[in-house]
């Protein structure tokens, strides 16, 4: 995807994930989740960007409501396979399991799957 755009994520409903606070409330197998992403990352400065989503879950059960939360951090590329950022996660509903958190991280890209994808966007 061309710098600058964002995508639209649409998760699949969870199996066998830690549930969210209150979730152990109704233990009668009927939790269903999926989340709602919408996220852009725009590069600033050499190697300096910035990402932001805004994602979302729906109700977990009748005892945990959904939420929606937003986040942005800065990154930093310190080479092509290897980006790092920092930033801040933000509740926008009353009911999201936090009010706020700093988030850090790197991502490394252990394999290229797709070099012909790259090719045909280089044109070559």
């Amino acid at each position: 995807m061309p710098e600058g755009f964002g995508n639209l994520f649409l998760g699949l409903p969870t199996t066998g994930r830690e549930p969210r606070k209150g979730a152990c409330q109704l233990a009668h197998g009927f939790d269903h989740n999926s989340e709602i992403d919408l996220s852009f990352s725009h590069p600033l400065r050499g190697e300096l960007g910035l990402t932001g989503e805004i994602y979302g879950d729906p109700r977990w059960n009748r005892a945990v409501p959904g939420f929606v939360s937003t986040s942005g951090a800065l990154t930093y590329t310190i080479t092509p396979r290897l980006v790092v950022d920092a930033g801040m996660d933000v509740a926008l509903t009353p009911d999201a399991p936090f009010r706020k958190r700093l988030v850090m991280g790197f991502v490394y890209s252990l394999a290229e799957l797709y070099p012909h994808i790259r090719r045909h966007l280089k044109g070559n």
